[in-house]
């Protein structure tokens, strides 16, 4: 529900090519890639990247709400992406959201956590 419909791209002309996939991300995000030097086409949740990913210099998974495991479509297209050919790797950055779905595509799970880990309790 909070990602966005269309393919839309962001810093034009920029040297730097990168694919975001949108899991609710924020708009702070867009800013700051594009300042650093990105063009960033922001793509939905379920947009199937991985055949595009020859085009980009790298993949952005961003944050958002939810269930990892209900985006079993980005999960699928991780995969491809994770298991291309040496000569095709990519860097990955994923926060939050998009950390998980990159666990979740080499093989690991997911669980939520009876309460909001939000570091207080770390030693």
């Amino acid at each position: 529900e909070v990602s966005t419909k269309v393919v839309t791209v962001y810093g034009k002309g920029n040297p730097v090519k990168i694919i975001a996939v949108d899991g609710g991300m924020k708009y702070n995000i867009i800013r700051q890639l594009c300042q650093r030097g990105a063009e960033l086409t922001v793509v939905p949740w379920n947009y199937p990247f991985a055949a595009d990913m020859h085009k980009y210099d790298g993949l952005f998974l961003s944050n958002g709400p939810g269930d990892p495991t209900m985006c079993q479509e980005t999960i699928s297209e991780l995969q491809k992406v994770v298991t291309c050919s040496p000569d095709e790797v990519k860097p990955i950055f994923g926060i939050c959201l998009g950390n998980q779905l990159m666990g979740l595509a080499a093989g690991g799970t997911a669980e939520k956590l009876p309460f909001g880990n939000r570091g207080q309790n770390q030693p």
